[in-house]
């Protein structure tokens, strides 16, 4: 295997990576830098399409509800719910498949390093600290 070298739209750090099987990727880092993909990483699209501080993104995730379609040949799937976590606590929900984002209430003010969900409104953030949050309110709530 090779891997080759992709152009990017920033020189700024990238600090995850997520997919859902398809030729669509997103990828996040310093300064709110949120970057997307629909042909499997030739051509990266920059998006800051919400009032996010100028802080480091440290993980994206978006449900997959399991509805798929053929595209020229490549399953899509319709990704609408998804989250963006950071430092200090930051917090962002899409329910558009990443369009707009409205910033949320999280649990701490500590860095949050990871974010999945379980079940369509059962979810948990993990961060700085050992924190562990959880909600079961599609992201409404956060508890500790």
């Amino acid at each position: 295997q090779t891997w080759t070298r992709q152009s990017s739209v920033t020189t700024l750090s990238l600090h995850k990576l997520f997919t859902f099987g398809t030729p669509t990727l997103w990828a996040v880092g310093e300064n709110g830098n949120v970057l997307k993909t629909i042909d499997a990483g030739t051509n990266w699209v920059l998006s800051r399409p919400f009032q996010i501080a100028l802080g480091r993104i440290l993980d994206v995730y978006f449900r997959v509800d399991g509805t798929a379609r053929w595209v020229n040949g490549t399953i899509v799937y319709d990704v609408k719910e998804g989250f963006l976590v950071g430092e200090s606590g930051m917090l962002f929900h899409t329910s558009n498949g990443g369009l707009t984002w409205e910033s949320q209430a999280s649990c701490t003010r500590e860095d949050i390093n990871g974010v999945a969900m379980i079940e369509p409104h059962v979810g948990f953030t993990i961060g700085k600290f050992g924190h562990i949050c959880y909600t079961v309110t599609g992201g409404n709530v956060w508890t500790m």
